[in-house]
């Protein structure tokens, strides 16, 4: 009998937690959705596992779901405001979290072939009337995770932060918008 894929030993472990990247993009303050996708699969409600492994305490900080691409996961957080208005600590803090969890999750299977990614998607900044420092920031990873993924023994092989836009157009698959 062969191993389980990366893909099948995650959705046997995320069981019950399946979603889409619409419902895990919502945000209950503002009442609107980062991302209308509700055809790309699979992805995982990252926040329900969450609460269901962790009922009996003190539940972490983490992200809001993972999307699986063959040996590729996506670990996503979603933030519908713009980066500017984005805290530091507190993504730190789901970065740091999260990641523990995840390796936890993970901790039983060979992960030679899965590569991971940890993706924060924000909102679309205004457009700047004169000055736009987007350009100058393009290809940054923001809210100190570099150095965080350094300090878990770089265990994301990508660190992406960036507006909703860079997703849709560098992921054409995803239906967001």
């Amino acid at each position: 009998m062969s191993e389980p894929t990366l893909k099948e030993f995650l959705a046997q472990a995320l069981a019950g937690c399946e979603s889409t990247l619409r419902a895990t993009s919502y945000d209950k303050h503002n009442r609107e959705y980062l991302c209308d996708d509700e055809t790309t699969t699979p992805v995982y409600d990252f926040d329900r596992y969450i609460e269901r492994e962790y009922s009996s305490g003190l539940t972490p900080a983490s992200p809001d779901a993972i999307l699986l691409r063959d040996d590729k996961v996506y670990f996503v957080e979603f933030k519908n405001q713009p980066q500017r208005n984005i805290r530091t600590s507190p993504m730190q803090n789901k970065f740091a979290r999260g990641t523990e969890v995840l390796k936890e999750l993970v901790a039983s299977f060979e992960l030679q072939k899965a590569v991971f990614h940890f993706c924060v998607v924000y909102k679309n900044s205004p457009q700047a009337r004169y000055f736009n420092p987007q350009h100058i920031e393009s290809n940054v990873v923001r809210f100190g995770l570099e150095e965080l993924n350094k300090d878990h023994g770089s265990f994301y092989d990508h660190v992406i932060t960036d507006e909703v836009d860079f997703y849709i157009e560098h992921f054409a698959e995803l239906n967001c918008g």
